[in-house]
């Protein structure tokens, strides 16, 4: 069953990139697919807007990029010049990177191997190891999904993630919170804010000159499976996919062009779902004391409060990547290029729920995506309030 679903995305996947290259389709990205070696410093493109390149053969990062893209390959992918911005880099054999990069995203069904300096949190999920060697330097956290981990240079945030065995041979300067069947330290090794593991190996022992330790024994299976743990997030995707479809059915272009340009101010969007999240916790609080003295007021208010948070909690993401969706759109316009809402939908909606599913910082990002989509919702009712409010004012002084 699990297999039938995979291959139905991989089919699903392999038809939105042949769309992609279509004459009739509207292409969201700066799109390349190609039949040979591909090296970045014998393409001419401008690299102005989101890209993607798509090889059948190995590809090679030899010039510096500093937009997001997403880098495809069967076969190795080797980065060799500094790159800024967000890239993704896809592969079924080896990933090396050996230079220096913002915010990388990998997925390998091969090995792994960082050699560069990584100025901010790393996102890499193998089906064979992650090497991180002398050379590296990870300024912020590395997030890792492999069967094996190895720390053989100094991590500056923490690492996160699950792994069957996890080897570490350096200093780690923040902590380590992981799903492991192994953990292997050696001398050298310390982990100054402490080390906590999820394991099933009732025999796991860590070194005491590696730092504080704490190991939880749990029965779930440690196997990591990356098939399935994407699977897991593209179906939690779907659903909101389904709903955003929804959403741009039955509203009109113009209608979420309009919504975008008035929220605008992030900082209002933020300040007003803090201040409904704190109003709709009261409202609860206030309601179960009004039950405790048997009022149906009580009733009325634990319900609906309860009711709110509930709807919101199921229609934050598309909510919120309604928005994004929006905003990215603006982008292409500026850049003059003509935008796939459906696309950047559908990507955004799965970074969303990749970014919700990362173990512990995952339930922050949550709860910053439900704040931020109950502000929108409120901001929408308060500048509608606002302005009917000035139409009327307006059909007064006319009427004057």
């Amino acid at each position: 069953m699990v297999k039938n679903k995979i291959g139905a995305i991989i089919v699903a996947v392999f038809l939105c990139i042949i769309t992609l290259n279509t004459s009739f389709a509207i292409e969201i990205f700066d799109n390349k697919t190609l039949n040979e070696v591909y090296k970045v410093s014998g393409d001419n493109s401008e690299f102005n807007v989101p890209f993607t390149r798509i090889s059948s053969e190995r590809i090679e990062i030899d010039k510096s990029i500093s937009q997001m893209g997403l880098f495809m390959s069967p076969k190795s992918i080797e980065v060799s010049a500094p790159l800024k911005g967000i890239q993704a880099f896809y592969s079924n054999d080896t990933v090396r990177i050996n230079s220096d990069t913002e915010y990388p995203v990998i997925f390998s069904s091969g090995n792994v191997v960082i050699n560069g300096v990584v100025e901010n949190t790393t996102f890499v999920y193998s089906q064979g190891s992650i090497t991180i060697n002398e050379n590296a330097d990870i300024k912020q956290n590395l997030i890792c999904y492999a069967p094996k981990v190895e720390i053989n240079s100094e991590i500056t945030g923490n690492i996160l993630g699950y792994t069957n065995s996890l080897n570490i041979n350096n200093v780690v300067n923040g902590k380590v919170k992981m799903q492991a069947y192994e953990v292997n330290c050696s001398e050298n090794a310390k982990v100054e804010k402490g080390i906590e593991i999820n394991t099933t190996n009732t025999a796991l022992t860590i070194n005491e000159n590696i730092g504080e330790s704490k190991i939880d024994v749990i029965s779930k299976k440690s196997k990591f499976e990356i098939k399935e743990y994407l699977l897991k997030i593209f179906t939690a995707a779907l659903g909101n996919i389904v709903m955003f479809l929804l959403i741009l059915i039955f509203a009109k272009k113009e209608r979420l062009d309009k919504i975008a340009e008035k929220l605008q101010d992030g900082k209002s969007v933020l300040k007003n779902g803090i201040i409904s999240y704190f109003l709709f916790i009261a409202m609860i609080c206030f309601g179960i004391v009004l039950l405790v003295l048997l009022t149906k007021l009580g009733v009325v208010l634990l319900i609906f409060s309860i009711a709110m948070m509930v709807i919101m909690t199921i229609l934050k993401n598309v909510i919120f990547g309604t928005f994004l969706v929006e905003l990215v759109n603006k982008r292409y316009e500026e850049a003059q290029t003509k935008p796939n809402s459906i696309l950047t939908a559908i990507m955004t909606l799965i970074i969303i729920e990749l970014l919700e599913s990362i173990p512990y910082l995952g339930e922050l990002i949550k709860f910053i995506v439900f704040i931020l989509s109950l502000g929108i919702i409120v901001s929408l009712i308060l500048k509608n309030k606002n302005k009917q409010s000035d139409e009327s004012k307006q059909e007064v002084i006319e009427t004057k």
